[in-house]
């Protein structure tokens, strides 16, 4: 019984040693919890000349656009892949410094400590399609309900193919706009 013990205690160690460590491999990307904090999946939208974008059935869904609507495989484009791992890694150190305002606002009741990992992928969309902002923001079925739902961490591959993820202004600014609406409700 103390092997088996000490062999889960070890495992959970390392767990969560390897949730804290930056990740290089987007294969290490994974659904964790660090200091409070969930990251619970990650989704794809690829935007392609020609093809209006169809939602859900469009989107791959897991870290590295694994799976489609529908259940069947799919995969995300290489270059989404390595931007959704800089994003996995910024929401990774968002985690073990959360900005000023996060946890009281979670405190105050805004939402859950669920996050999302979403990617947009403009590298082969027609000139005319409007690229969607890198952003941090709040998302729930239904009427808004700041007490439940998740935070999207939305990065943005731009047809350049440069990588955007939230800014720590942006987030600042965003944490500050979502407790005032919780606050007033």
């Amino acid at each position: 019984m103390k092997i088996f013990l000490f062999i889960l205690v070890s495992l959970f160690i390392n767990l969560h040693i390897q949730a804290q460590e930056e990740v290089s491999n987007p294969s290490e990307m994974k659904e964790y919890t660090l200091n409070g904090f969930e990251l619970t999946g990650g989704e794809y939208w690829v935007f392609v000349e020609g093809k209006e974008f169809d939602y859900p059935n469009d989107v791959l869904w897991g870290f590295q656009g694994e799976t489609k609507n529908d259940d069947t495989p799919g995969r995300a484009p290489e270059l989404a892949i390595e931007c959704g791992l800089k994003a996995y890694n910024e929401l990774n150190k968002f985690y073990k410094n959360p900005p000023a305002g996060m946890k009281d606002l979670i405190e105050k009741g805004g939402t859950t400590n669920r996050f999302f990992l979403w990617v947009n992928d403009y590298t082969k969309s027609a000139p005319t399609e409007e690229e969607r902002p890198n952003n941090f923001w709040h998302w729930n079925r239904g009427p808004k309900d700041y007490s439940k739902g998740y935070y999207k961490w939305e990065s943005t591959l731009n047809r350049k193919g440069e990588c955007l993820t939230p800014d720590k202004a942006q987030i600042a600014e965003r944490i500050l706009e979502i407790t005032a609406k919780v606050i007033k409700n």
